[in-house]
């Protein structure tokens, strides 16, 4: 019985020593928190960056913009090109509005189509191939009427040209050669 009664005190003094060393760490402790002046100087300091990057947003997402509508249409005329060489047969890509026929003063969308054979003046679409659609919030220009002919080798039918996307104060380019080789101005 002396052993149990030695085990259990010295258990007890123990789990005294514990609960000693615990309220000491207990009293030590000191809650830390932000006040409020604080927090609002960190609200201001993240407005003020913000107010100041605003600006390089817009900037960005303008880039953003024109740069998404001249991969597309370096896309659309690819697609163009190899569909005449494949085919062996004249492509055509034109602005259209109703996406029907051939419109050279709207560039909304564009049609793609085949040239009936034999036929030189593109009066209407002979085998519609695809029509492409965009939200377009900028415009296109071309240096020539918006109607891009692909010969059955794949070479532009007229001269060289470039397409030129605006949308505010910035711009992207395609650039067209006579070969049918087409690429963007970087």
């Amino acid at each position: 019985m002396a052993l149990s009664d030695n085990i259990v005190a010295g258990v007890k003094r123990s789990i005294t020593a514990v609960n000693l060393y615990v309220m000491k760490i207990k009293k030590n402790i000191v809650i830390k928190a932000f006040t409020l002046i604080e927090l609002i100087v960190v609200l201001i300091i993240i407005a003020a960056v913000a107010l100041f990057s605003l600006p390089k947003l817009h900037y960005l997402y303008a880039r953003y913009i024109v740069d998404l509508h001249v991969r597309e249409m370096q896309s659309i005329l690819d697609f163009a090109r190899s569909s005449a060489i494949h085919s062996g047969r004249s492509t055509v890509l034109c602005a259209s509005l109703d996406r029907k026929h051939c419109n050279a003063q709207i560039n909304r969308s564009w049609i793609l189509f085949f040239l009936a054979d034999k036929v030189d003046v593109v009066e209407q679409p002979s085998q519609l191939i695809k029509v492409y659609s965009s939200d377009y919030k900028g415009h296109w220009q071309f240096n020539r009427n918006f109607l891009i002919r692909f010969a059955s080798n794949g070479k532009l039918s007229s001269q060289n040209g470039t397409l030129t996307y605006t949308f505010g104060k910035y711009t992207g380019k395609v650039i067209l050669s006579k070969s049918g080789r087409i690429r963007r101005e970087k």
